[in-house]
């Protein structure tokens, strides 16, 4: 979750495992919006996403 807690990202996976994607959920005027998935991870099967602050 992203430190103002308007952004959160976590795993989607099918039971079988062929589908592993990171998905990403904002909030808006305090309100979780449908939940997408990451631009990045639509081309791999991908787990556990790690954010970290840059400075």
């Amino acid at each position: 979750m992203s430190s103002d807690e308007t952004e959160a990202y976590f795993t989607l996976q099918s039971p079988a495992r062929e589908l592993s994607v990171i998905m990403k959920i904002i909030k808006d005027n305090w309100e979780w919006q449908d939940p997408q998935i990451s631009p990045f991870s639509e081309r791999f099967n991908d787990l556990e996403p790690f954010c970290r602050q840059t400075i």
